[in-house]
């Protein structure tokens, strides 16, 4: 259990370090970014949503095109500091995406912006459930398809096990019973949903000393997809998601990899690497997929040569290769600082 607990403080630590307001050591000049997340549109162009130093870490988006990374509306968006925004494209296709604000050291209710052609507008702000309030650990990624908001998240009342919870309308309800899906101390979980809406979850989890598992809720029962534990050592920040063919992938920071960045499949009824293993040095990856089920994966880089940016790849045969423009004056950062 020792790798766990190591493991477990540090998504806890950047939170903290996050909530206290020390991020702001990092000038408006500086390209510190980080909370990336990923999706893809109808075209299967990437967007990403980070937050960064250059605009007091409110948040930007910017969409792959014709080999140029561009901004989606004005940048530094948010009046407040948020953090884990979760990004998708709607149904009409415009860009979604929700996230936690922040205020006086507390989490407050989730904000959705959708981008309406011209500029970036509250869509709507949802509650958090009841059973949330006093965790004070990061909650899972907020999917919202359409308005239909799912969340995965710690229940402090339930010493600290994995919570699933469905938006009904203008409260929160347990997604299956008992509450609580996990058996011991869940960290870290993702959330991904099915084109019929079941819902699956991934976790680092704490019986398997920290390997992932993965569970998906179907006949009124949360079932294990795959053996659990699955990884071959502890892994940290999965990001869940399940192909047009409902086949789940997940990326995670892979321990037996010299904690590279990996990708994982469940295929023929077992986990196994999708592409090279161990080919980003980064965390906080956020997955998608192509239409094909091709995997795009954007992270947090920290290498010596990219100390934290946001980095997306795709996988190409077997390799790992980045999407980026061909001229430093459209890559994936903020174009300028801007203190709206």
């Amino acid at each position: 259990m020792q790798p766990l607990r190591i493991a477990s403080l540090i998504p806890v630590l950047m939170l903290s370090i996050f909530l206290s307001g020390s991020v702001r050591a990092h000038s408006p000049g500086e390209l510190f970014m980080i909370w990336p997340s990923l999706t893809l549109d109808a075209a299967e162009a990437p967007y990403v949503v980070y937050a960064s130093a250059a605009t007091k870490y409110g948040f930007t988006v910017q969409k792959f095109e014709k080999g140029r990374w561009v901004s989606v509306g004005s940048q530094g968006l948010s009046s407040k500091r948020g953090l884990l925004p979760s990004l998708t494209i709607d149904a009409t296709g415009a860009p979604t995406f929700s996230y936690y604000s922040i205020e006086e050291n507390s989490i407050l209710p989730i904000v959705v912006l959708k981008f309406n052609g011209n500029a970036w507008i509250v869509s709507s702000m949802l509650s958090l459930p009841a059973s949330f309030k006093n965790v004070g650990r990061a909650p899972a990624l907020v999917l919202i398809p359409d308005e239909l908001a799912y969340m995965a998240f710690f229940n402090q009342y339930k010493g600290g096990k994995l919570s699933v919870a469905k938006m009904n309308k203008w409260d929160w309800v347990s997604v299956g019973e008992p509450l609580n899906i996990s058996s011991e101390a869940a960290v870290n979980p993702s959330l991904a949903l099915t084109a019929t809406g079941t819902p699956y979850v991934a976790y680092q989890d704490g019986t398997h000393e920290g390997r992932l598992s993965v569970m998906k809720f179907e006949k009124n029962a949360w079932i294990s997809v795959g053996s659990p534990g699955f990884t071959p050592g502890f892994a940290l920040f999965p990001s869940l998601k399940l192909s047009a063919a409902g086949v789940p992938f997940v990326a995670f920071q892979d321990a037996e990899q010299e904690n590279k960045l990996s990708v994982m499949k469940f295929e023929k009824g077992v986990w196994v690497y999708a592409g090279k293993a161990g080919f980003g040095v980064g965390m906080l990856p956020s997955l998608a997929l192509s239409k094909t089920g091709v995997p795009y994966v954007a992270y947090w880089e920290y290498g010596n040569t990219n100390k934290g940016k946001v980095v997306v790849a795709k996988l190409e045969g077997e390799n790992w290769v980045k999407v980026e423009s061909q001229d430093t004056s459209s890559a994936l950062k903020p174009s300028h600082p801007n203190t709206q």
